[in-house]
């Protein structure tokens, strides 16, 4: 069915987008009142409008007959026959999950064998598709390792991604929560642990630790990365951010985290004009133009849609209007400087995770973001 203007009940989590004609967005619906029952949702874009697929419910082979929600954490679209998902199931009050893999054949979204994964802990947050017998899922387990799985069209492996290390233990807090391609023998994972930033770099081989250095005005919050996206392997995009939180206080926010590849290291980009905020994710489908989305937290108790474009290199705030305040965007995809989606949900009660959301799209079209339908 068509996306109705107001959006449906649930929140949308990740965009990709192969053409003009052909992207998708993804998240899960509304939960119920004990804040469980969540299922699968999936939106394509087809070049006219948005229009809702169905995404199968997983029958669990781990727990059937007890009550679990299913949220989609990510998705890669190469073709309009070619889209991949990743997500995970959570049984009802136990924290107990296991990751959920999609594949759309142009037709239909069905289920792929996660056999090959980690444990019933294991939690997917990114995936990165760059031809049906080459994928990656990156996430982490609850006790704080990170992990990576390749599928090279038959079967998933699980790759370490830290050869230095032992595993499953030592385990320091690390997670991947998003990955980008620069080419076959060329990735880069992002993420945070309890101390701060890492990224992490696939030569083909092996995965090795890159440093993150952050600007002074980082300190002392707790950040992390927590989008990626590379243009080719010797310009790539990361953003993210961090916060302080205190029991009486509430929390307080430094400015985002925007950071620069060059093909042998990362460096921190100032963000000018940008107050206490965090991006959350970062397209660039060109070297001189390219969208950040995210949050920004005026006051303690107020928050609002962010968007900042990187054009004649430097990157800029975007107006999204008064009426948008305690919308999230959690993601975006740009095809083109004309045409680019910025997706996320609308909160009638500010910082109220999963009261009456509802699934939001918006649209660039080279000179303003609008709704999407």
């Amino acid at each position: 069915m068509a996306v109705p203007a107001g959006g449906v009940l649930g929140s949308l989590t990740a965009v990709s987008a192969a053409s003009s004609t052909d992207a998708w967005a993804v998240g899960a619906t509304d939960p119920g009142p004990n804040g469980f029952g969540q299922h699968p949702l999936a939106f394509h874009w087809n070049g006219a409008g948005w229009v809702q697929v169905p995404v199968p419910v997983i029958d669990s082979r781990y727990w059937p007959g007890i009550a679990a929600s299913e949220t989609i954490s990510a998705v890669s679209d190469l073709s309009p026959t070619d889209a991949w998902a990743a997500g995970n199931e959570e049984v009802e009050q136990s924290g107990m999950q296991h990751p959920i893999v999609w594949h759309w054949n142009g037709h239909v979204w069905a289920p792929v064998s996660t056999r090959g994964f980690t444990g019933l802990w294991t939690s997917v947050m990114a995936i990165v598709a760059q031809s049906p017998r080459d994928v990656w899922v990156g996430g982490f387990i609850p006790v704080g390792c990170e992990l990576a799985f390749h599928w090279n069209g038959r079967r998933w492996a699980n790759v370490n991604v830290d050869p230095t290390a032992p595993r499953p233990l030592p385990c320091d807090g690390d997670s991947i929560v998003a990955l980008s391609a620069a080419g076959p023998r060329d990735l880069l994972a992002v993420g945070g642990s309890v101390w701060g930033t890492w990224a992490l770099r696939w030569n083909g081989t092996t995965w090795g630790q890159t440093p993150v250095p952050t600007l002074p005005n980082a300190r002392p919050f707790q950040v992390q990365l927590w989008g990626v996206d590379a243009v080719n392997s010797h310009d790539a995009w990361s953003v993210g951010g961090g916060s302080e939180c205190g029991t009486f206080v509430g929390c307080t926010y430094p400015p985002p985290i925007v950071e620069h590849w060059d093909g042998h290291q990362w460096t921190p980009v100032a963000t000018d004009g940008l107050g206490p905020s965090i991006l959350h994710s970062v397209s660039m489908a060109f070297a001189t133009d390219g969208w950040a989305v995210g949050t920004a937290y005026p006051t303690h108790a107020l928050s609002a849609p962010l968007i900042v474009h990187w054009r004649r290199g430097r990157w800029s705030l975007v107006d999204v209007g008064a009426s948008a305040l305690h919308d999230t965007l959690a993601a975006v995809a740009d095809v083109s400087p004309r045409l680019a989606w910025a997706v996320g949900y609308q909160s009638p009660i500010p910082r109220q995770p999963f009261r009456d959301q509802r699934t939001l799209i918006l649209e660039w079209d080279g000179r303003s973001w609008h709704s999407s339908g």
